[in-house]
Formats: structure tokens, C-alpha cells, sequence
């Protein structure tokens, strides 16, 4: 059986090799070379551990690249690394075995309608002389639907799937500690280790550390998604079952991250499935009364909690730390008068007048759209404000200009399907926690994805392929 702790120590030794291959080729070469390895191997005997080892990594990776490969003009991630290594042997076990799970899958028909569409995107980007690399790298993170029958390989029953909570588990209370450890680190001017230390965060795509007012430091990972889902699942459990996958100390962590990350859509969407959840949970599903009320309960401990420990962190006397306000820096968050708040907003005429020159099919992935913004970091480098990017906030907004009105139903269609299947699944009273934790994370992922992307990003591709194969495996 697999344990919080060791996986928790393992993604601990894994980030601490990357830090110091980060400024050693060698060791990151070296390192790369030996987890890549390790996974063809255990994957040969076991499917499911190599996907595993992925999904630890797509859980705290952030971009991707925690390891890579440089080889003169390669310039390899390690989690493209190991798609391609799992995909690899997915195709020779499937090919041995005469057998392809996903086909049986009623999620079939809609993930392939999606891809259609996908490459249609393709295609008209090219049609319409979008620019080749523009193309490339604002599609390439939907080739991440290439894990779906992969996955439906390796988790054939419902016992498989079992083995994948202590890995994310593990995951997020490590993400929400390193956050707290960030934190710490820049608030009290750990001068001789912050550049380094900034600079692998950075080139890694980990995340972003930015300066707020006062001498404070948003500490934002691109993963910290998955505590917002963490949290969504533990309300869940709370509510409809007796078990306890984290603690409170564990649940007060991982929301003390997520308030560092002063991310206003993390904070969107948590704060909006969490009062849906309770809400159907007790007017639909006749949740007992009193547990809904100690849910509520430990969902108010979890937040005072987590505002009461990024205060001793932050304010932690030693070493001598900056002086700020977290009151004033919660409040230019919660203000959409900031610079990327106004970019967002600037975006969104031109990017819906982008949409309307191919409303049904799209204009392709590469697709670039100009807008005049005030955002001091793009003023930099264009002194009148205009931008142009294929990257926009709006996350639907997005996929509708790039595959077109058509290419945005087939995707709602296949998140219908995987609600529908989980609901499907429902029983009276409650007695499986997960499928209802799981819809209302994907309703949390769908929020967030609509003001900030990860419904085209391999994070949040990975939380839907997850939550679709949890929800057709869980059968009663």
C-alpha cells in the first residue's frame, strides 16, 4: 500500500535534485536520463505507477519543467518526457494484450468529437496564415488528451484508482508548505539564497513570485489549482463520510497557500463550488443536518486558520522581517482596479470582436488578438500599451476564438457527459463521497477556467481525464 509520508519525503528529494541540477547540467541531465528510465521500466511492469510518477509531477510541476533535457537544440521537459515514454508503452501493452480500455469508454464518442475539432483548429490555423510557431505552442497543450486512454489502460477497475489519493495527497500539502516556505523566505530577506531561488522558480515555470506593497510577496504556482480542488473534495468528505483524509492542521495549510496565492480566480471558484456543494448537499441530497453543521464549522476553523498562519509566517519575528499589511494587500487584491485586473478587462472587447470573424468553427489555434492595456510589465516593452497575443484570461473565450462555437459545444458536451455519468452514480443517503467531491471540483475547475486558463493547459486537461475515469469506474 502506498503512504503519504514516503511519497511526500520522495516529491521532497525530487524538488531539493532539481534546485541543485538547476545549476548543474550534468546532474539535470543525469537526473532526467534516470527518471525517465525508472518510469519505462516500472511501467513495463506496471502501467499504473508510471502514470503515477506523472501525476505526481503534473501535481507540483507546475509547467512542466521541473527536470530537462538540453541537448544542442533540444530543449525537453520532463513531463513531455514521460508522455512520450508512457504513451510508448501503453501502445505495446495495448497491442500485447489485444485489448483498448478507452474504447469501451462512454466518454469515447465525446472525446473524439473534441479532437476533431482540436485538429480542425490545427488545420485553420495553418489555412488562415496564423504564425507556425504561434500555432504550436498554443495548441501543444491539448496533445495532453493523448494521457486519456493511457489512463483508462492502467486504471481498468475501481480498486486501481485507489492508489492514486496518497499520491495527491502527498502532493498538495507539499505544495501548500513550499508555498508557506517561499513566503517565509522572501518576506525576511534571505538575500543570500532569494535570486537563486527566484530564478529556479521562474525558468522552471513553477510559478511567479511577485512584490505586493509594503515589502509582501504573492507566491502564486500554477498548481496551487489542484489545493483549490484538494479542499473541494475534503468538504465533501466532511460532509457524506466518517473518514478524514487530512486533518485539520493539513486542511489549514493547504488554505493558507491558496490565500498566498492571491490568485482572485482560485479564490472565485473555491468560494463559489464550496457554497453550491453545501447548498445542493443539503436542500437535494438531505445531508444529515448536523453534519452539514460541523462541516460548516470546520470550513470557518479552516479559514481563520489559514489567515492566522500566513500571519505567523509572515510576521514571524526571526530572522528580522519586512514591513507590510496583509489587510492592505488582501484589499488591492480583492479590488479589480490593479494592473492585471484591467488587462483582463481590456482584453475582452477585442478578443470578442476577434471571435465574430469565424463565430461557428473558429479562427484557429495561433489565432492573435491586439489590445491597448495600462499593465505596467507589457508598458515596458510597448510604451503605447498595445499587446498582441495568442494567451488570453478568458479562458472559454479563448477555446471559442481558436475551434469556433461548434468546437466550444463539443467541449461543454464532454463535461456534460462526465456530470452526467456522476451523477448517475448518485445513491440516497450519500455514500460515496468522491463522485460528489469530484463534480463539484470540476464545477470549481470550470469557474476558474473561465477568468484565468486551465481547461487548455496540461493542469487542468489532467483534473478532467481524472475525474472522467474516477466517475466511469465508480459504478455502483
Amino acid at each position: 500500500m502506498i503512504q503519504i509520508k514516503k511519497i511526500f519525503i520522495l516529491l521532497i528529494l525530487a524538488e531539493v535534485i532539481s534546485l541543485v541540477a538547476f545549476f548543474n547540467p550534468t546532474v539535470e541531465t543525469a537526473a532526467f536520463v534516470l527518471i525517465c528510465l525508472a518510469v519505462f521500466f516500472i511501467s513495463l511492469w506496471d502501467l499504473r505507477y508510471g502514470v503515477l510518477v506523472a501525476l505526481a509531477e503534473l501535481f507540483v510541476g507546475g509547467m512542466g519543467y521541473l527536470f530537462v533535457l538540453e541537448q544542442g537544440g533540444l530543449h525537453l521537459s520532463v513531463r513531455m518526457g514521460l508522455f512520450l515514454i508512457l504513451l510508448a508503452v501503453f501502445v505495446y501493452k495495448a497491442v500485447k494484450e489485444h485489448n483498448i480500455e478507452f474504447f469501451k469508454s462512454k466518454l469515447f464518442g465525446p472525446y473524439v468529437v473534441l479532437a476533431a475539432f482540436l485538429f480542425l483548429g490545427l488545420v485553420l490555423g495553418y489555412f488562415y496564415g496564423n504564425n507556425p510557431a504561434y500555432i504550436f505552442f498554443d495548441s501543444n497543450a491539448f496533445f495532453f488528451f493523448g494521457y486519456v486512454p493511457v489512463f483508462f489502460q492502467a486504471f481498468k477497475k475501481q480498486e486501481d484508482l485507489k492508489i492514486i489519493w496518497p499520491v495527491f495527497w502527498a502532493a498538495i500539502v507539499w505544495l501548500a508548505i513550499k508555498t508557506l516556505l517561499v513566503f517565509f523566505i522572501f518576506t525576511h530577506g534571505f538575500v543570500s539564497i532569494i535570486p537563486g531561488l527566484y530564478k529556479w522558480i521562474r525558468d522552471t515555470g513553477v510559478g511567479e513570485i511577485t512584490p505586493a506593497p509594503g515589502g509582501f510577496y504573492r507566491v502564486f504556482f500554477q498548481s496551487q489549482i489542484y489545493l483549490v480542488l484538494g479542499l473541494i473534495l475534503l468538504t465533501a468528505e466532511r460532509i457524506f463520510s466518517s473518514q478524514k483524509s487530512l486533518r485539520l492542521a493539513g486542511s489549514i495549510t493547504v488554505f493558507s497557500a491558496v490565500l498566498l496565492s492571491f490568485s482572485r480566480s482560485l479564490w472565485l471558484g473555491l468560494a463559489a463550488a464550496t457554497f453550491v456543494l453545501l447548498v445542493v448537499a443539503m436542500i437535494f441530497l438531505r445531508a444529515p443536518i448536523l453534519q452539514t453543521g460541523k462541516t460548516v464549522g470546520w470550513l470557518v476553523a479552516t479559514a481563520l486558520g489559514g489567515l492566522l498562519l500566513v500571519y505567523i509566517v509572515g510576521y514571524f519575528p526571526f530572522p528580522a522581517r519586512t514591513t507590510f499589511s496583509f489587510i492592505d494587500v488582501l484589499g488591492s487584491r480583492i479590488s479589480t482596479s490593479d494592473a492585471a485586473s484591467a488587462t483582463r478587462w481590456a482584453e475582452l472587447k477585442p478578443l470578442w470582436s476577434g471571435i465574430q470573424n469565424h463565430l461557428f468553427f473558429g479562427s484557429g489555434f495561433g489565432t492573435t488578438v491586439t489590445f491597448k492595456t495600462q499593465d505596467p510589465r507589457i508598458l515596458k516593452t510597448s510604451p503605447t500599451g498595445d499587446y498582441t497575443t495568442y494567451a488570453f484570461e478568458w479562458g472559454w473565450l479563448d477555446v471559442w476564438l481558436k475551434i469556433g462555437l461548434f468546437g466550444l459545444v463539443a467541449y461543454f458536451n464532454l463535461l456534460y457527459q462526465v456530470v452526467k455519468m456522476g451523477v448517475a452514480n448518485f445513491q440516497f443517503p450519500i455514500s460515496n463521497f468522491q463522485t460528489y467531491g469530484l463534480l463539484f471540483s470540476l464545477f470549481a475547475l470550470i469557474i476558474v477556467h473561465t477568468f484565468t486558463p486551465y481547461l487548455n493547459h496540461p493542469l487542468g486537461l489532467g483534473w478532467l481525464i481524472l475525474v472522467g475515469l474516477f466517475l466511469e469506474r465508480n459504478r455502483f
